[in-house]
């Protein structure tokens, strides 16, 4: 990923974290399920509101990893243009590690499922019981939760400008 689209990222998680945990904590018997008890988080459904959980990214070892990439673009030992790549590739790994990581964890976890994977977000639907998704915060791997209307939103914006991007060319 480059800078603008780490930022995106940045913006976009702080953004909706709040409304993910307002979401949780009050909304739960209007996303769609059968029950209070039951949370939907099927992405592929227009107009649903159901949760998804946020990857926890190691951000220190990410970071380490980039200063080093900067060591070496100082040194001579790498230009702009590898760094980028390199730094890009890194982002990569690291969120596609953190979301398969979080898929692990919900799929060990009893009354909770896994629906669809946002991998350059970070994030994973869920749907199952509100108790045993609240109880996937206690886990390392999942940093937060997200509405999935708010990643559906995030896509179609990213969406729109590659494909504006594409035709202005």
């Amino acid at each position: 990923m480059d800078d603008s689209t780490l930022q995106n990222r940045r913006r976009f998680l702080e953004g909706v974290s709040v409304g993910g945990g307002v979401l949780l904590a009050g909304c739960a018997g209007r996303l769609g399920g059968d029950t209070q008890d039951d949370i939907q988080g099927d992405a592929g459904t227009s107009g649903n509101d159901g949760v998804a959980a946020v990857a926890s990214v190691n951000q220190q070892a990410m970071q380490k990893e980039h200063a080093a990439i900067r060591q070496k673009v100082q040194s001579g030992e790498m230009n702009q243009t590898e760094a980028q790549q390199k730094m890009a590739s890194l982002q990569k790994k690291y969120v596609s590690d953190a979301v398969d990581a979080l898929t692990g964890t919900v799929e060990e976890t009893d009354g909770v499922s896994v629906g669809k994977t946002y991998d350059s977000f970070g994030v994973v639907a869920i749907e199952g019981e509100a108790g045993a998704i609240l109880g996937l915060l206690e886990s390392d791997d999942a940093r937060a939760f997200v509405s999935i209307s708010d990643v559906e939103e995030q896509v179609a914006k990213r969406n729109q400008r590659a494909n504006s991007t594409a035709s202005g060319r």
